[in-house]
C-alpha cells in the first residue's frame, strides 16, 4: 500500500525552531522516511522563506525578524507568519498544517499586519493545509477550504500596501473589508481560489466588502481564468470594489459573486462589482474563455459611477444560474448593469443580463454621464438565444453621446423595453443635471416577447426630444420598404420580425415574434427614404426608426404592418442597405502586472542603466538614509558622486519601474558605515536604521547574532563580525576583525545502563543522536539533561547556547543486531524495544506487507524471503532471513 503525504520538519535556529514543510515523499507500509538533520546556524532575516503556521491561536511574534515564527508559546499563528515576512528579505511563502480534521477557524482579536515587504512578495496558500483542494469545477466551485480567517468587528482581515503577494485558497469573513488593497504600491497581486465575505462552506455572507482596491492599486487580479483561481465572494455591501487615486487596469475575472458555490443560495448585498471615483483601464470578465464573472442575488449587479472612465465590462453572467443558461429570484439582481453619477467611456460588450427584480435590467441614473457603449448585450435572453425572463423592464437611458449597438431586449414583463429619460427625479430625489439626455443613438438591436406597446419609449417629463417620433412607411411589399417624415439625411433602420441565432443569422417570422435590425438606409432631403432587402419577405412584420446625424434616436413601435405578397406604394430604384456599421471599437484590454527587467550599476564614479526605451529616467542618490533626486535624463549613464546606493525609475510602461545599486559609500571616500570590537563588546556607526543584523565568523562558519536597534552588543568571542541594515532599500555591510573563539566551557556526557545523562549548560534545548555502524540518528531536541536511550555504540549532544554548537560525545554499550528466523511456519525476530514491527514477504520478486505487530513472532505462510522493519531509532531498521 502507498500513502503519499507531507511531512513537519522543524528547522531549529539556537533555541527556537520554525516549523516548515517538507516535500512531498512516498510512504510505504504506513510509516514515511523521517527528515532528521543537525540544526543549522542561525541565519537572520531570511530570504525566499517557507513559515508554516501550525495553530489558530492569533498571538503575535516574540522576537520579530529573527526568521523564527513562533509567539510566546512557541506556536507560528497566521499573525507571527505575516510578521516574519515582512521582516524578511525578498519573497516569502506561507502555508499550514494545522492539526486535526475539518475546517480550522483563526478569530482576529486585530487587524492582522499588513502585508508590506517590498524586498518580495508573499504567497500565502491555504490549499496547503491537509484536506483541503482547490477547484475543478466548470461552473461555480467546488473548492474544499480549510482554512478560515474570522475578522469579525475588525475594519479589515488583509491589507496589502505592496506589490506581487498572492492569497489563495482561504475563507476570509466578518471584516468591514476582508481584503484590502490600499494605495500605490500594491500592485500585481493575486487574490485567487478564496471565499470571501463567506465561511468554508460558502453558505452565509459575513463583512462588508470583499476585495477593495484603493488610492492607487494597480494591476491586480482578482481571479483568473484557471478553475482553481476562482474566488467566491459574499458581501452586505459591495463584493469588489474599486475605487478612488486613479486605481486603475485591474482585473476581474471567473469569480462566483453574490451566489454559495453551487449557486442555489444568494449570499450577496447591495452590489456585486462596484468601480468609481476617477478609477479607469479596469477589466470585469474578459474576452477570452473562462474570463467571464456570474455577478447575482444583489441588490445592483455591476456599477459604474463617479467618473470612473474607461473601464470594460465584457462577457459577464449578470443574474443568472451559473452556467448563464437561466435565472431565479435567487440569482436575479435588483438592478443589472448600472452607470451613474458621470461616469464616462465605459465599454460594455457581450453581457448577458437576466432582467431585475426592481425596475431595470441596465439602469442610468443621471444624465450627466455620457460616451459610454453597448454592445451585443443580451438583456432577458442567452447567449445562446433561450429566453431568461425577467420581472420588469429592459432599460432606461439617461446621459448624453452614448452609443447603444446589436443589443438585444426580449421577455420584459414591465411597462417599458427601453425608455428614454430626461427627468431630474430618480428613485423620488430631485436632481439638476448639467445637460439633457440627448445624442444617444440605439442601433441595430433585437426586440421580441416585451409586454410594452414601444420597444423605445421617451419619458413625458421635461423636454420633447429633437426625433421623437417614428418615420412613416408608406409603401411595402416583398422586398422593399419605403416612407417619409423623417429628419433631412438621417439614418433609417429597417426591422422585421424573426428570430435570430446565435450566430447572428436571422430567420424572418411572422405574428409575435421579434423585431430585428435587417439594414439601414439614408433619408433624403425632404426625409424620404427607400430600401430593398430580400429579407423583406411576404408575411413578416417591418418596422423602422431613425437616428439624426448627432445621434438622436426615435421612438420605435413594437406593433408593425405586415408585408403584403403585393406590394403598393413602392417608389423606384429602392436603396440596398447600407453595410453593416463596424461595431464600436473595444479599448484596449489592460495588461496583467509583468515587472521588467531593469538594473542599474556603479563604477568609478559613473552610474549606468538599461535602455528600456524611455524618453526620460528619473535618477535619486541616497545616503545616510536621505535620497536626493539627480534630475531626470535621457542617456543611460550619469557622472556621479558616492552615494550609498542609487534608484534609477522610467515611466515608459504606464507606471514606475525602479531599478537599485549600490553606489561606493557616502562622500567621495565610501565605507560610511564600521564596526569595531573591543574588551567583549561589538560597536558599530549609528546609520540611522531601525534594526541591525549582527553575524559572527569563526573558522569560515557564519552564526546569526539577531536583529538589535542599538549600537553595540555584548559578543561572544569570534574571528571577524558583519553588520548589515537596510535603510538603503538594499543590504549595506560593516566588517570588522574580532580577538578570535572564545574557548568552549566544558560539556560531557555519559550512559549508565539505557540512560544518557550530559552536562546542564544552560541551554533551553539539548539536540541528541546516536551513532550505530557509522550511521547517525536524531533523538530529537530536550529541555532536561537525561534521556532514556536504547543501545548505541556512541551518542552526541549539543547545544548552541554560544551561538554556535558545542558537543559533548560519549561512548554506549554497543547496537543491538536486529535478526529474523523461520522455524515450522513461524517467523520471529529479536524484540528491540520497538512499539511495532511492520512485516512484508517476498515471493517472486514481489513483496507483500502482512502489518505492523507488537510481538516479536507471527504465523506466516511460504515464501522466498521476509523483511521485518521497526522505526525505533527513528530511522527505518531491517532484519532480513529465508522462508
Amino acid at each position: 500500500m502507498v500513502n503519499q503525504g507531507w511531512l513537519v520538519g522543524v528547522e531549529t535556529h539556537g533555541r527556537s525552531a520554525r516549523r516548515f514543510l517538507l516535500a512531498p515523499v512516498v510512504v510505504l507500509g504506513v510509516v514515511a522516511a523521517v527528515f532528521a538533520a543537525s540544526p543549522a546556524a542561525a541565519q537572520g532575516p531570511a530570504a525566499n522563506a517557507t513559515i508554516v503556521v501550525d495553530s489558530t491561536a492569533d498571538g503575535a511574534d516574540q522576537n520579530l525578524g529573527d526568521g523564527v515564527c513562533a509567539t510566546s508559546s512557541g506556536a507560528c499563528t497566521l499573525r507571527a507568519a505575516i510578521a516574519q515576512a515582512n521582516a524578511n528579505r525578498g519573497p516569502d511563502r506561507i502555508e499550514f498544517s494545522i492539526g486535526g480534521s475539518g475546517v480550522k477557524t483563526i478569530d482576529l482579536t486585530d487587524e492582522l499586519p499588513t502585508i508590506d515587504d517590498s524586498t518580495g512578495g508573499l504567497v500565502i496558500d491555504g490549499y496547503t493545509q491537509p484536506g483541503a483542494s482547490p477547484n475543478t469545477a466548470t461552473h461555480g466551485s467546488n473548492a474544499v477550504i480549510r482554512i478560515e480567517v474570522d475578522g469579525t468587528n475588525q475594519p479589515n482581515a488583509f491589507v496589502i500596501q505592496s506589490a506581487e503577494n498572492t492569497i489563495r485558497g482561504l475563507s476570509i469573513y466578518g471584516a468591514i473589508d476582508n481584503i484590502e488593497l490600499r494605495n500605490e504600491a500594491a500592485d500585481g497581486n493575486r487574490i485567487i481560489g478564496n471565499f470571501l465575505g463567506t465561511n468554508a462552506a460558502g453558505t452565509t455572507r459575513r463583512g462588508d466588502v470583499g476585495v477593495h482596491a484603493v488610492l492607487g492599486p494597480d494591476r491586480n487580479m482578482i481571479g483568473t481564468p484557471q478553475l482553481a483561481d476562482r474566488n467566491v465572494i459574499g458581501f452586505v455591501k459591495q463584493g469588489v470594489r474599486i475605487d478612488h487615486g486613479e486605481t486603475s487596469e485591474n482585473r476581474i475575472q471567473n469569480n462566483v459573486i453574490g451566489l454559495s458555490p453551487d449557486g442555489t443560495l444568494d449570499i450577496g448585498g447591495s452590489i456585486g462589482i462596484d468601480i468609481q471615483w476617477w478609477t479607469w483601464g479596469n477589466l470585469v470578465g474578459g474576452s477570452g474563455p473562462g474570463e467571464a464573472n456570474v455577478v447575482g442575488g444583489s441588490g445592483s449587479g455591476i456599477d459604474l459611477s463617479h467618473k470612473a472612465t474607461g473601464n470594460l465590462v465584457l462577457n459577464n453572467l449578470v443574474g443568472t444560474t451559473l452556467d448563464g443558461t437561466s435565472a431565479t429570484n435567487t440569482t436575479r439582481n435588483g438592478r443589472g448593469l448600472i452607470v451613474k453619477d458621470d461616469a464616462q467611456g465605459n465599454y460594455f460588450a457581450d453581457n448577458v443580463v437576466a432582467g431585475a427584480t426592481n425596475d431595470y435590467a441596465i439602469w442610468h441614473k443621471h444624465n450627466y454621464s455620457g460616451g459610454n457603449t453597448f454592445v451585443n448585450n443580451r438583456v432577458g435572453v442567452t447567449a445562446g438565444g433561450n429566453d431568461i425572463g425577467s420581472n420588469d423592464s429592459g432599460m432606461i437611458l439617461r446621459g448624453h453621446d452614448d452609443v447603444y449597438v446589436g443589443n438585444i431586449i426580449a421577455n420584459m414583463s414591465g411597462p417599458q423595453a427601453v425608455l428614454i429619460s430626461n427627468t431630474s427625479v430618480v428613485d423620488g430625489a430631485t436632481f439638476e443635471p448639467a445637460e439633457q439626455t440627448v445624442n444617444n443613438a440605439v442601433r441595430q438591436g433585437t426586440y421580441y416577447n416585451n409586454s410594452a406597446s414601444k420597444a423605445i419609449v421617451f419619458g413625458s417629463e421635461c423636454c420633447p426630444h429633437p426625433n421623437e417620433d417614428t418615420p412613416d412607411v408608406d409603401g411595402l411589399g416583398p422586398g422593399q420598404v419605403n416612407g417619409n417624415s423623417t429628419c433631412a439625411g438621417c439614418e433609417v433602420e429597417v426591422y422585421v420580425s424573426g428570430s435570430v441565432a446565435a450566430d447572428g443569422t436571422l430567420t424572418p417570422g411572422t405574428g409575435t415574434t421579434g423585431l430585428t435590425w435587417i439594414g439601414t438606409v439614408t433619408a433624403d432631403g425632404s426625409g424620404a427614404y427607400s430600401m430593398a432587402s430580400p429579407l423583406l419577405t411576404a408575411g413578416s412584420r417591418v418596422n423602422v426608426k431613425a437616428i439624426t446625424p448627432n445621434g438622436e434616436s426615435s421612438d420605435f413601435m413594437n406593433s408593425s404592418p405586415t408585408i403584403p405578397a403585393q406590394g403598393s406604394g413602392l417608389v423606384a430604384n429602392p436603396d440596398q442597405p447600407n453595410p453593416v456599421a463596424p461595431l464600436p471599437p473595444s479599448p484596449p484590454l489592460p495588461t496583467p502586472y509583468a515587472p521588467t527587467t531593469f538594473d542599474c550599476s556603479h563604477a568609478n564614479g559613473t552610474l549606468s542603466w538599461d535602455d528600456a526605451g524611455a524618453p526620460e529616467y528619473y535618477v535619486f542618490a541616497t545616503s545616510n538614509g536621505t535620497e536626493s533626486y539627480l534630475g531626470g535624463h535621457s542617456a543611460t549613464i550619469l557622472a556621479v558622486s558616492g552615494a550609498d546606493s542609487y534608484r534609477v525609475e522610467h515611466w515608459v510602461t504606464g507606471w514606475v519601474t525602479n531599478a537599485v545599486c549600490d553606489g561606493p559609500g557616502a562622500g567621495t571616500g565610501g565605507g560610511s558605515f564600521d564596526c569595531s570590537y573591543a574588551t567583549g563588546t561589538l560597536s558599530w556607526t549609528d546609520a540611522g536604521a531601525p534594526e541591525y543584523y549582527v553575524f559572527a565568523n569563526t573558522g569560515g562558519t557564519e552564526t546569526y547574532l539577531g536583529g538589535h536597534t542599538a549600537t553595540s552588543l555584548t559578543a561572544p568571542g569570534a574571528d571577524s563580525y558583519r553588520i548589515e541594515h537596510w535603510i538603503t532599500g538594499q543590504v549595506t555591510n560593516a566588517t570588522c576583525n574580532g580577538p578570535g573563539p572564545d574557548a568552549a566551557p566544558s560539556f560531557d556526557c555519559s550512559v549508565t545502563g539505557s540512560t544518557l545523562s550530559w552536562d546542564d549548560a544552560g541551554a533551553a534545548a539539548y539536540y541528541v543522536f546516536a551513532v550505530n555502524g557509522g550511521t547517525e540518528t536524531y533523538l530529537g531536541g530536550h529541555s532536561t539533561t537525561s534521556l532514556t536511550v536504547a543501545p548505541a555504540d556512541t551518542y552526541r549532544v549539543e547545544h548552541w547556547i554560544t551561538g554556535q554548537a558545542t558537543n559533548a560525545t560519549c561512548g554506549g554499550a554497543g547496537g543491538v543486531t536486529f535478526d529474523c528466523s523461520v522455524s515450522n511456519g513461524t517467523l520471529s525476530w529479536t524484540d528491540v524495544g520497538a512499539p511495532e514491527y511492520y512485516v512484508f514477504a517476498s515471493t517472486g520478486g514481489t513483496e507483500s506487507y502482512l502489518g505492523g505487530h507488537s510481538a516479536t513472532s507471527l504465523a506466516v505462510a511460504g515464501a522466498d524471503s521476509y523483511r521485518i522493519e521497526h522505526w525505533i531509532t527513528g530511522q527505518v531498521t531491517n532484519a532480513v532471513c529465508n522462508g
